[in-house]
């Protein structure tokens, strides 16, 4: 069964514009390494990954543009989000999305 990141909130449990929003694409190198984000509020059209592992390291990438943040900690830009992986079961065979860009 393939999975879908779903955005819960800002990592500090405050709400986000993104909040209840599926990732559909996700750049982390972007922007100088502080990422790049297309969510939709249509689960259907969001990213499918073939498992929560290969979701929670697409969720966990850190940044080869800038790999540390200012405080010596690493650069994963997507995890200034709180997510939730979701399984979903209406995908055709070929639709699953590679990892990477």
């Amino acid at each position: 069964m393939s999975t879908v990141i779903r955005i819960v909130c800002l990592a500090n449990g405050a709400p986000s514009v993104e909040s209840g929003r599926y990732i559909v694409r996700a750049d982390v190198n972007a922007h100088g390494g502080r990422g790049w984000l297309v969510t939709t509020t249509d689960p259907s059209k969001a990213r499918r990954f073939r498992d929560q592992a290969t979701a929670f390291e697409f969720w966990n990438r850190q940044s080869t543009k800038l790999p540390v943040r200012m405080d010596g900690q690493p650069n994963r830009p997507l995890t200034a989000f709180t997510v939730e992986i979701l399984p979903v079961d209406d995908v055709a065979p070929g639709q699953l999305a590679a990892f990477g860009e």
